[in-house]
């Protein structure tokens, strides 16, 4: 069976989103603990948070803490959900990643340097958990694999020299 365009992808790219979705299990639960720390630091008013000049996103830190706490706990338990391949867990750890993204975009003026690692981090658990695709390759070896060349050659379809016999005129 062939795959063609952007659905199949091609084989390396789908080896390494296959490894990157369980990565992306790992940074999803990463960043969920990451955003469960934040949230409790700006909860605790804590001197990490830096609360700079107003800006158009801004809440108070205890709203902000809110948020974090919220997002993080998802995050983990849908990190680990994602680990059983469940279609739920797919669409909701899309959907948090997002989610979280967006919200560490508006975190910016906060933590900076946290915000632009989680934004990267959540941007590569969407690709990693969008383009595997485990349903392509259940079953077949990994030389079965589009773009991979069988190298080994059956016995039973290499030909042999003709014999004498074989020649037109026959033996004589």
């Amino acid at each position: 069976m062939e795959f063609s365009g952007r659905q199949g992808g091609s084989a390396a790219e789908s080896v390494v989103a296959a490894s990157g979705v369980i990565a992306a299990a790992i940074v999803l639960v990463a960043v969920g603990a990451i955003q469960v720390l934040e949230g409790i630091s700006a909860l605790a008013a804590d001197a990490i948070i830096v609360v700079g000049p107003s800006y158009v996103y801004q809440w108070n830190l205890t709203g902000w803490g809110i948020v974090h706490v919220v997002l993080g706990g998802l995050l983990i338990l849908l990190g680990a959900a994602l680990t059983t391949g469940a279609v739920w867990a797919k669409v909701g750890a899309i959907t948090l990643a997002a989610l979280s993204l967006i919200a560490n975009f508006a975190w910016l003026p906060y933590a900076p340097w946290w915000s632009v690692l989680i934004i990267a981090l959540d941007a590569f658990a969407i690709w990693a958990i969008t383009t595997w695709h485990p349903h392509r390759w259940q079953g077949r070896s990994p030389t079965a694999m589009p773009g991979r060349q069988e190298t080994a050659t059956p016995a039973a379809s290499v030909a042999s020299p003709p014999s004498a016999t074989d020649r037109p005129g026959g033996a004589q």
